[in-house]
């Protein structure tokens, strides 16, 4: 961080939060927001604290708070505070606090620096229309500004449907962004922002910053298209005499074809990520090296390794661009970190996913050893746990030679494949239960080789078409492993119902 942030961090504790709107479902950018703050946050010893931010009712998703901070949960990014957890500085819902902004508005309004504007809506409409047509910043024109206090008060007094405005002051706005440097705008192009809206309710920028300062943040992380609200906030923060807090925004994500994301594409929502079977431990790897880089050439990091890691100060200031292929290839490496830490966890979850594709499946198919050994025999082959039961469907299911493709069989099943495939069933056969390990059916393919002097592919093709139905898979020896001697030598003495050309 630059030096005045350390010197904040050092003087209090770290809070970040990630305060979403309940429009949607949670995207890639949001998770990089929410994840950055989280490893600020943790890097500090600090505290990561969820808002839900719905003072927009017209647009709110029923339910999508709920599904929010559940991905946030299964990414592993768990809030400190929130709805869920309170702490002190609650309620977390911006509905839920509607007595807190209208007391701090009524505060900006004493010190002068908001004001009642009682400007009907054609009347607004009429100002834009007639600033856009002669080529103007559809600023306010302050028309409410010059009412006198008693033409407040009886419209006050009368009921009279109102907003309340940020009285932005003479000059200009200046702030240090962590990633973007020092940035200057003229107070001359921003508008008179609404703080509360006719309906009582506040708007994103006044709730933002009286919530931000309540609940203590010390950092603010977000994307960067909320730069240009930044002066609005810290003019509200210097309007109520306030210290405002570091900010940090982070450059956009892109598409693969540097069209920018959007919420609204389905496949790139975290849910989307879940359902395609997406590890979460590679998707937030992933998402952390969108525009961030370590100091070193390391790429494969666990959740622990990113806060001890993390350098808010080595972010690009340029868009960071999303590859789905290098998505898949975190996932397959974290597969093989879990193979090695945490294959039981592996194990449960593949079982769940094999029984709701094949509900009738046999408990011997689903036991722990046995999907331990399928997920090993695997290893390298599939970079998606649920790819799994439909890529190798054959070690729960019969394999069914009839639906095989017939220009498939003819590539597989040479004219003595069948009498090949009944010498090595016959001598597999001869092998102790005790004994039959992955070298020992290997020895036995060789023997076979050898004695009919044919090379091993004569062998392992034909027995791949009768253990899997495919011509890609696993290595023979190891599925004939998994499979169990039983099923193995069930399926390779089914030579003579392969259809011969």
């Amino acid at each position: 961080f630059p030096l005045e942030v350390m010197q904040l961090a050092s003087l209090s504790t770290v809070r970040t939060r990630y305060a979403p709107s309940p429009t949607g479902k949670l995207h890639l950018g949001g998770l990089r927001t929410a994840l950055f703050s989280y490893l600020v946050a943790k890097k500090h010893g600090g505290q990561f604290l969820l808002r839900i931010e719905d003072t927009d009712k017209t647009r709110e998703v029923p339910g999508s708070a709920q599904q929010l901070e559940e991905d946030l949960k299964w990414a592993g990014i768990i809030a400190d505070e929130g709805p869920s957890n309170p702490g002190d500085c609650g309620p977390y819902i911006q509905s839920q606090r509607l007595p807190i902004y209208h007391q701090h508005a009524e505060t900006l309004v004493k010190n002068k620096h908001a004001y009642h504007c009682f400007c009907t809506e054609e009347r607004l409409q009429s100002l834009r229309k007639g600033t856009g047509q002669k080529g103007l910043p559809t600023l306010y024109d302050r028309w409410c500004l010059s009412l006198s206090q008693k033409d407040i008060e009886s419209q006050l007094h009368d009921g009279t449907r109102h907003t309340l405005r940020l009285r932005v002051p003479e000059g200009s706005t200046e702030f240090e962004d962590i990633i973007k440097g020092k940035i200057k705008y003229q107070n001359i192009q921003i508008d008179d922002q609404i703080l509360i809206k006719s309906d009582r309710f506040p708007t994103y920028h006044f709730a933002n910053v009286v919530d931000d300062h309540l609940m203590r943040i010390t950092h603010v992380i977000r994307g960067e298209e909320w730069l240009p609200s930044t002066p609005k906030h810290i003019m509200l923060y210097n309007g109520f005499g306030w210290k405002p807090p570091a900010f940090a925004h982070l450059p956009l994500v892109l598409n693969k074809d540097r069209t920018k994301l959007s919420k609204r594409q389905a496949d790139i929502s975290v849910q989307s990520y879940k359902d395609k079977g997406y590890d979460p431990a590679a998707l937030v790897n992933f998402v952390a090296l969108l525009g961030w880089a370590p100091n070193s050439t390391k790429e494969v990091f666990s959740m622990a390794e990113l806060i001890e890691e993390f350098d808010i100060s080595n972010i690009n200031t340029a868009p960071a661009v999303s590859n789905h292929e290098k998505l898949d290839w975190f996932n397959e490496q974290h597969m093989r970190r879990h193979m090695s830490t945490n294959i039981g966890g592996l194990s449960q979850e593949l079982r769940e996913m094999v029984m709701r594709r094949y509900p009738s499946t046999p408990a011997h198919l689903v036991s722990e050893d046995y999907l331990n050994q399928v997920i090993r025999t695997l290893n390298g082959r599939t970079n998606k746990l649920a790819d799994i039961p439909t890529f190798a469907t054959y070690f729960w299911n019969e394999v069914d030679h009839a639906q095989i493709d017939a220009t498939l069989l003819k590539k597989m099943w040479s004219p003595n494949a069948d009498r090949l495939m009944t010498l090595v069933a016959e001598d597999l056969e001869k092998v102790p239960t005790e004994s039959f390990t992955v070298e020992e059916i290997s020895r036995v393919f060789k023997t076979v080789s050898e004695k009919e002097g044919v090379s091993s592919g004569k062998l392992w093709t034909p027995a791949r078409l009768l253990l899997m139905g495919t011509p890609v898979g696993p290595g023979v020896p190891e599925t004939i492993f998994t499979l169990g001697k039983s099923v193995a030598l069930h399926r390779l003495k089914k030579s003579k119902q392969v259809p011969q050309f």
